[in-house]
C-alpha cells in the first residue's frame, strides 16, 4: 500500500550525510514497515479538534463574527455574575458547540502558527517553561561564577579577559536558551519568541550590566585603574566588536557552503545547506536593548557611554543589515507581541536609568568616610578626639574645647620624650554606608538613610531629585505594563470591551490579496527542503499554501499520503484508489480544511483556465 521508492527517497534525506548512506535501503524499507503498523493503530484512536481557523472574506465578515461571539460571551458571564435565572437563547445559541462555549480571538499570522504544538495542555506548557526558565538562570549563575574568578586573577591573565569572555557568552548562553526553548510547547512562532526573548534579556543585561556592578567593591566603582570604569568601557568595546564580528564570520553556514554542500551527491541536500542561517527577530531585539540598557545603567559615572553606545548601535545596524540582506535565512511573519513586549523592555531601560541614577548620585565619594569637617557630623561621639586616645598615650584637650579647626595637642608618651603634634579637624573621618544600592534601600532618597553624613549640598538636592523621580517612572512603568489590561478586566464586567471599530476597515477582500495565505497545517523541519504538509489540498486553491514547491508537486511533501488507511482518504499519492482498508469507526486522524471562495473568484478563475476549474 506505500510506495517505498518515493518514501525512501524522501526519508532517506534524514540519514544521509554528503552522499554517503548511513543505513541500506532494505534495513530503511523495514524500518518504514514497523512504523507503519505503528501509525495505523494510531488511526484508530479518537482525535478531537482543539483550534479552528476561519478566514473571511472581508474585514466586515471577520469583525461581525468577533462582535457576535464576544457579546454572547459577555451575556453568559453576566448572567453567571449576577446568578441571573432569565436566558438570552439566541445569543447563548451562538456561542455554544456541543454544550461548549466557544473563544474566539484574532490569530497571528499563518505562517507563524506552529501547527504541531496546537493542544498542548497549560500544565504541560507551564512545567516546560519553569523547567527551561531554571537552567537559563543556572546558565547565568556559572557565567557569574566564571567571570567573578576571571576578575579576582586577572593579573595572571589579561584584564580585558572578564569582559571579552561576558561579549562570547552573550553569544553562547542566548544559543543555549534556543536549544532549550525549541522544547517549549507554543501556538505561535510569536509566542515562543517571546519567551526566547525574556530569557536571553535576562541573560545578556545581567552578563553585561548588573554582573559587574554585584562584583565589584564599593570603593573600587570610580577607580580608574582597577575599578568598575575600566570593566565597563572594556565591556563596550567588546560588544562592538565581539558580536558583530561573530556575525559576519558565519562560521557554521560558511562551513556548510564551501566544505559540505560540494561533496553532496543530490541537489536536494546541497540546497539545504544554502539556506543560509535561521535568525530570531528576539536575539536581534536583545542584541539592541542590551546596549542601551548597559548605556542607561551606568549613565551618571560613566557618560562617555552615550558615544559608546550608539557607535555600537551603528555597528549593530550596519552587520544586522548585510547578514540580513545577503547571509541570513528569511524569517516566518511575526504577529505585534514582540513589538509590544519590546516596548516594555525599552521603558524598564529607561526606568534603570532614574533608579541607577539615584544610586550612583548618592555614593560619591565611594570611599565609606564620612568627614567631621561636615556640620552634620561636629556633635558625633567618632569625631571627638577624647574617643581617638592611642594605647600608652595622654592627650592634653586643653585646645579641643574651642573645637579650633587647627590646634596643637601635647601627646605624652611614658616611653619617650614628650612631643607636640598638629592636628587638623578637616582630616578626621569616620565609617560609614555610603552603599545604598547594597543596602536594597528604595528609593534612594538621602532623607531616609542618613545621606547628609556624607554628601555635599548639590549632591543631596541631585539624589533627592533622581530617587523621588525613580518613583514617578516606576509607577509609570506599572501602570504600563499591566494598567490596560487591569482597566480592560475592570470595564468587561459592565460591557463588551470588544470593539469592532478600533481599525479602519480597508475594504480589500482576502482574494484580492495573492501574498495573504491560508491556515494551511504543515509542520516544518530543518531536515527538509519544504515543509511537510498534514492535510488534504485537493479542495483549496494550492496559492492559499503560503511557500511554492520543486516539480514534484504538494502531493509529494504531504504527509496524508505516507500511510494509507486514514478516515476518509480518497486516494493515494500517485492518484489511484487506496487498496488498503480505512479503519472502522475512526475519526479524522489530519486537520481538515476547506476553501469557499466568492463567485466572483471563481468565474475569473475559469474564465482564466479557458472556462474549466482546475
Amino acid at each position: 500500500a506505500v510506495d517505498y521508492s518515493s518514501v525512501v527517497s524522501r526519508d532517506s534525506i534524514l540519514k544521509t550525510r554528503c552522499g554517503r548512506t548511513a543505513i541500506t535501503e532494505s534495513f530503511l524499507q523495514r524500518q518504514i514497515l514497523k512504523l507503519e503498523k505503528q501509525i495505523r493503530v494510531l488511526f484508530g484512536k479518537k482525535y478531537y479538534a482543539s483550534q479552528v481557523f476561519v478566514t473571511f472574506e472581508t474585514e466586515k465578515g471577520q469583525r461581525m463574527a468577533l462582535q457576535g461571539i464576544t457579546d454572547a460571551q459577555f451575556e453568559i458571564k453576566r448572567q453567571r455574575r449576577l446568578r441571573d435565572g432569565s436566558e438570552n437563547s439566541d445569543v447563548i445559541e451562538a456561542v455554544t458547540f456541543q454544550g461548549e462555549v466557544l473563544e474566539a480571538d484574532e490569530p497571528p499570522e499563518p505562517s507563524a502558527v506552529l501547527w504541531r504544538q496546537i493542544g498542548v495542555s497549560q500544565k504541560t506548557r507551564l512545567v516546560q517553561y519553569s523547567l527551561t526558565t531554571f537552567l537559563t538562570t543556572l546558565a547565568v549563575l556559572v557565567v557569574a561564577i566564571v567571570v567573578m574568578y576571571l576578575e579576582r586573577n586577572k593579573d595572571e591573565y589579561w584584564v580585558g579577559l572578564p569582559a571579552v569572555f561576558v561579549s562570547v557568552m552573550n553569544t553562547v548562553v542566548p544559543a543555549f536558551c534556543k536549544i532549550i526553548s525549541s522544547y517549549e510547547s507554543h501556538d505561535a512562532d510569536g509566542d515562543y519568541q517571546v519567551s526566547l526573548y525574556s530569557k536571553i534579556t535576562f541573560v545578556r543585561w545581567f552578563n553585561t550590566a548588573i554582573l559587574f556592578t554585584v562584583i565589584t567593591p564599593f570603593d573600587k566603582t570610580i577607580d580608574s585603574q582597577e575599578g568598575l570604569l575600566k570593566n565597563v568601557f572594556a565591556v563596550f568595546l567588546a560588544e562592538m566588536v565581539t558580536a558583530p564580528a561573530l556575525k559576519m564570520l558565519d562560521i557554521t553556514s560558511h562551513f556548510k557552503k564551501h566544505f559540505l554542500a560540494p561533496r553532496c551527491k543530490t541537489q536536494t541536500e546541497m540546497n539545504l545547506h544554502f539556506r543560509g542561517t535561521f535568525y530570531f527577530l528576539a536575539e536581534r531585539y536583545t542584541d539592541m536593548t542590551k546596549i542601551f540598557f548597559l548605556t542607561c545603567w551606568y549613565a551618571v559615572i560613566f557618560p562617555v557611554g552615550y558615544f559608546w553606545g550608539a557607535v555600537s548601535l551603528g555597528v549593530y545596524y550596519w552587520t544586522d543589515k548585510f547578514c540580513v540582506m545577503r547571509t541570513w535565512a528569511a524569517a516566518s511573519a511575526l504577529g505585534t507581541q514582540l513589538s509590544k513586549l519590546s516596548r516594555q523592555f525599552f521603558a524598564i531601560n529607561v526606568l534603570a536609568l532614574a533608579v541607577l541614577s539615584s544610586y550612583w548620585w548618592s555614593g560619591f565619594p565611594y570611599d565609606s568616610l564620612c568627614p567631621c569637617s561636615n556640620s552634620n557630623n561636629q556633635d558625633r561621639e567618632e569625631c571627638d578626639l577624647r574617643n581617638i586616645t592611642p594605647d600608652n598615650t595622654t592627650i592634653d584637650f586643653s585646645a579641643w574645647a574651642d573645637r579650633e579647626p587647627v590646634f596643637n595637642l601635647t601627646l605624652v608618651n611614658p616611653k619617650y620624650s614628650l612631643y607636640n603634634s598638629t592636628v587638623n579637624i578637616t582630616d578626621l573621618h569616620f565609617y560609614c554606608n555610603q552603599d545604598l544600592l547594597r543596602q536594597y534601600s528604595f528609593p534612594a532618597i538621602p532623607v531616609f538613610y542618613g545621606g547628609e553624613e556624607w554628601m555635599t549640598d548639590d549632591q543631596y538636592y541631585l539624589s533627592t531629585v533622581f530617587g523621588w523621580t525613580s518613583v514617578a517612572f516606576l509607577i509609570g512603568l506599572l501602570w504600563l505594563m499591566f494598567g490596560n489590561d487591569i482597566m480592560g478586566k475592570f470595564f468587561a464586567q459592565f460591557k463588551n470591551t470588544y470593539d469592532p471599530f478600533a481599525t479602519k476597515d480597508q475594504y480589500i477582500d482576502f482574494s484580492c490579496v495573492p501574498e495573504i495565505f491560508g491556515y494551511v497545517p504543515q509542520y516544518v523541519h530543518k531536515q527538509f527542503q519544504y515543509p511537510l504538509l498534514a492535510c488534504d489540498t485537493d479542495s483549496i486553491d494550492t496559492n492559499l499554501i503560503p511557500w511554492e514547491c520543486d516539480s514534484s508537486g504538494f502531493d509529494y511533501w504531504n504527509l496524508i499520503y505516507d500511510v494509507d488507511g486514514w478516515q476518509g482518504q480518497t486516494r493515494t499519492r500517485s492518484h489511484k484508489t487506496p487498496t488498503t482498508d480505512t479503519i472502522p469507526n475512526s475519526t479524522p486522524v489530519f486537520s481538515v480544511i476547506k476553501h469557499y471562495p466568492p463567485a466572483w473568484f471563481n468565474r475569473e478563475d475559469d474564465e482564466a483556465d479557458g472556462g474549466t476549474r482546475s
